[in-house]
């Protein structure tokens, strides 16, 4: 039983049209041989090489999506408006809206890579809008909704926009924000006034607390140190570290190129020599504009001229509370000063200067489909790349926040060494925590980044931003990866990446199975996993690895699986970690497909709603 594939329903670029009349179409106007991705049964990626129909890439995007309306099944009414333009190494990365008689369609975008007078790849979430719908709203009926979804008497209208969604009904998007810093979006039906959901959009880290480079614990190992209600003590004082502070305006101010770190009562220094105890406010704007400044410089230094490439606001100790938060309205950063003060923790001022990194490339970055999940990921492997890059740290580097975690009683705000695997263990629903599903993202691209090397793994990361939609899927990102990857460094570093992401879940590409067919040899023997009561456990992860030293490929014949369907799943890999077939569900008495090599590893993952009996091998055999 092959998986099913695990993606987000959404409605087909192509109702009318097969794969084979697209991929048909598509090849009679590339110059090179067209591949294309599905993911829910719309196409998600295109890849040729099509002549560009003007040596603007704006103009050639434009026309070339506007020529294939008919083969992606669009509305004829359809158009597409150009929101972006941004320079990435592979090329220019064009994003379009997609658009009915004028009205954009929610979260409906395309991105076109055009690079050397081609068009090479386009990245797409479209939809046909068979029926459109009437408003019986306005913008003023959505502003009244909005107010009264959404409590507190001071909220500062920002604006409505109207769209259209996916099925071809109004949708009225309203921003209101707040004194203390909510940036809300309210979306309301804009047919029955419903109130569809409402959410705050800024980017939030839990908890405060790095200083120096990155913070005292990780520098000195010391894990009884505490924040002292912002103490300064000779022990912290000797863990400051002399920096140079770059690219200042000269006005005095901690502002410069790429900061602004500001607060009331603000650092002033005409000598630009800013010396302060963590005792002293101060400090922690020196801390921001140092952090951020070299975060920045170090996407200049790989080639990124066009990655949040402005001068960052950062309201540096904005907030009583115990929380820091990115706000896209704005485009602002509030570091909070509960606990320890926030702007002392390196990590988490990179942390939040990540969603503003990821919202600057993309435009917006979506709050649906598991993007939650993965923009708290990418802010992570940010944070602990700069400071592995560049931070001396004693105590486990993989542990990020360990100051901060001290207001909490805690080790680590989170770690970068997950092994939670997905799907199964990537929460879903109300109470998910885009942060405990974030460290499989980051897990998943820090393993990558350890073999293919920081320079490398950081370059494909910021570079893979550009090709994805606002709302992408794990597998538009994963698969946005791997494309980048192949494209600048060549399929030997996408292998490397796609091992890591794969054995994460991330990825659920699967390798070329053997085509060796003569059986050399049968080892017969029941070969299963951990049990309880006759069944597996709830949130397992449980490996098995069978090696038949000289072996050239191997392959298992099952009595059977018996598995929570679309929840729990058995993966098999050889001993490199290459990914040859995935099971779910109940299927008795098949063999698998052959492996190469000597090595077959076969895994079981579960997730945490019920289990069942699990797997059972029972012969062997090589080729």
């Amino acid at each position: 039983m092959r998986l099913p594939l695990l993606t987000a329903l959404l409605i087909a670029c192509a109702p009318e049209s097969t794969p084979q009349d697209l991929h048909g179409t598509l090849s009679a106007q590339s110059l090179s041989d067209v591949a294309l991705r599905f993911e829910g049964g719309r196409i998600a990626t295109i890849q040729g090489s099509f002549p560009a129909a003007s040596a603007i890439p704006e103009i050639a995007a434009v026309r070339f999506l506007e020529a294939q309306i008919p083969a992606l099944g669009l509305h004829p009414e359809t158009t597409f408006e150009t929101l972006r333009i941004r320079e990435g190494l592979r090329g220019t990365y064009v994003r379009l809206q997609q658009r009915h008689a004028g009205v954009p369609v929610h979260e409906a975008q395309a991105v076109v890579l055009v690079a050397d007078d081609r068009i090479v790849e386009i990245s797409c979430n479209l939809y046909p809008l068979e029926q459109i719908e009437g408003a019986s709203t306005d913008a003023i009926d959505a502003e009244a909704i909005a107010r009264a979804a959404v409590s507190g008497a001071d909220l500062l209208f920002g604006g409505v926009t109207t769209e259209l969604t996916p099925e071809g009904r109004p949708l009225h998007r309203v921003s209101l924000l707040s004194p203390g810093g909510e940036d809300w979006e309210i979306q309301i039906d804009g047919t029955s006034g419903e109130v569809l959901t409402s959410f705050d959009r800024r980017r939030f880290v839990g908890g405060t607390g790095l200083v120096f480079d990155p913070n005292p614990i990780a520098q000195s190992g010391d894990t009884t140190l505490t924040d002292n209600n912002d103490a300064a003590s000779p022990t912290l004082d000797a863990l400051r570290i002399a920096v140079n502070l770059s690219n200042l305006d000269g006005s005095g101010d901690l502002r410069g190129t790429w900061v602004d770190a500001d607060q009331s009562g603000r650092a002033n220094e005409p000598t630009f020599d800013y010396s302060y105890d963590r005792a002293d406010d101060r400090f922690e704007e020196v801390m921001t504009y140092f952090h951020i400044d070299r975060t920045q410089e170090r996407f200049q230094s790989l080639g990124f001229i066009d990655v949040n490439a402005r001068q960052q606001y950062v309201n540096v100790n904005g907030s009583n509370i115990d929380n820091s938060w990115f706000t896209p309205a704005t485009g602002e950063i509030t570091l909070g000063r509960g606990g320890v003060d926030d702007g002392e923790d390196a990590e988490v001022i990179v942390h939040e200067y990540g969603h503003a990194v990821q919202d600057d490339q993309l435009g917006g970055w979506g709050s649906g489909n598991n993007a939650a999940g993965m923009g708290e990921g990418f802010s992570d492997y940010l944070a602990s790349s700069i400071m592995t890059e560049f931070s001396a740290q004693t105590y486990d580097p993989l542990c990020m926040g360990e100051w901060d975690a001290t207001s909490f009683g805690l080790d680590c705000i989170r770690r970068l060494d997950s092994t939670n695997h997905y799907p199964e263990q990537w929460g879903t629903g109300f109470f998910a925590s885009p942060h405990n599903n974030g460290e499989i993202w980051s897990a998943a691209l820090w393993s990558a980044r350890e073999v293919v090397g920081g320079d490398v793994m950081d370059t494909i990361v910021l570079e893979h931003h550009f090709a994805l939609t606002t709302n992408p899927s794990v597998a538009d990102a994963a698969a946005a990866v791997l494309n980048t990857a192949d494209a600048l460094y060549g399929p030997a570093v996408r292998d490397d990446v796609r091992r890591a992401l794969v054995w994460q879940g991330i990825s659920q590409e699967l390798s070329a199975p053997s085509g060796l067919s003569v059986v050399q040899n049968s080892i017969v023997g029941n070969i299963t996993h951990p049990r309880i009561g006759g069944a597996y456990i709830n949130n397992a992860d449980h490996t098995v690895v069978i090696t038949e030293p000289g072996a050239q490929g191997i392959s298992a014949h099952f009595f059977g699986h018996d598995l929570q369907l679309n929840k729990d799943f058995v993966y098999l890999y050889d001993g490199a970690g290459n990914l040859y077939d995935i099971y779910t569900g109940l299927q008795l008495d098949f063999d698998s497909v052959v492996v190469p090599g000597d090595t077959l590893q076969v895994r079981l993952v579960s997730n945490g709603s019920g289990t069942d009996r699990g797997w059972l091998i029972d012969q062997i055999d090589t080729y």
